[in-house]
């Protein structure tokens, strides 16, 4: 069973040794520990500010990453990005319908649409939907 938890400084280590591969490619690229703490205490700030919310996706170890943003009282775009070892095993949906889950909005949605970010080869990404 998957957790959603907010992003703390804890999860410095994890996201940068993780934000390799197609997510370093198209979401973080960290050259360092220090700029991976650095955006984790930015990412900590407006999510206390309620601007964007960043949590993890964590089942006994760290998984990815999943944030809600608003664009609209109405629209809500979510990002999600699962380590490249653990891709492929289901754990994009799952965060996907947790999320969905905790803010009330599964039953809400009319239209779903996915942006992959140019990967059109990354065949993980298609398999959310």
């Amino acid at each position: 069973m998957i957790n959603l938890t907010p992003l703390t400084l804890s999860h410095v280590n994890d996201i940068f040794n993780s934000a390799t591969g197609n997510v370093a490619s198209y979401f973080y690229n960290f050259k360092t520990i220090e700029e991976t703490e650095e955006w984790v205490r930015d990412a900590i700030l407006k999510h206390a500010l309620g601007n964007k919310r960043e949590y993890v996706i964590t089942e006994g170890r760290f998984i990815g990453m999943i944030s809600p943003a608003f664009i609209t009282p109405d629209e809500v775009e979510i990002g999600i990005w699962i380590a490249p070892v653990e891709q492929g095993k289901g754990y994009g949906k799952a965060a996907l319908l947790l999320m969905l889950d905790i803010n009330g909005d599964r039953d809400n949605i009319f239209l779903f649409s996915i942006d992959i970010n140019g990967d059109r080869d990354n065949i993980f990404l298609f398999s959310i939907a």
